[in-house]
């Protein structure tokens, strides 16, 4: 009978340890997987930072676009007063 005993005694220390050595890694694989979920949200804030700025690129892009369209569209307008003040000139001139 005590022998018995003893081999449960060995059998339950060698489950006890195989428990134990399976415990450890998957708490290995678990801190692997928060450090990979870690470096994920990491990369999500870069990447946000990243549209972010590009979207901020775009709409000074479309600001100094659309500068440029006024000052063109002005420039024409002050382009076509100063022809028809020239072409008044050049027929009020031959009138008289």
């Amino acid at each position: 009978m005590e022998y018995i005993g003893i081999g449960v005694g060995i059998v339950v220390a060698i489950i006890s340890y195989l428990l134990t050595q399976k415990d450890k890694k998957q708490g290995e694989e678990i801190d692997y997987l928060k450090r990979e979920v870690e470096q994920g949200k990491t990369n999500l804030v870069n990447l946000q930072l990243h549209i972010a700025g590009e979207h901020y690129k775009a709409q000074t892009i479309d600001y100094k676009f659309a500068q440029i369209d006024v000052s063109i569209k002005e420039g024409f307008r002050e382009i076509r007063e100063d022809i028809k003040a020239l072409a008044s000139e050049i027929h009020g001139g031959k009138g008289q």
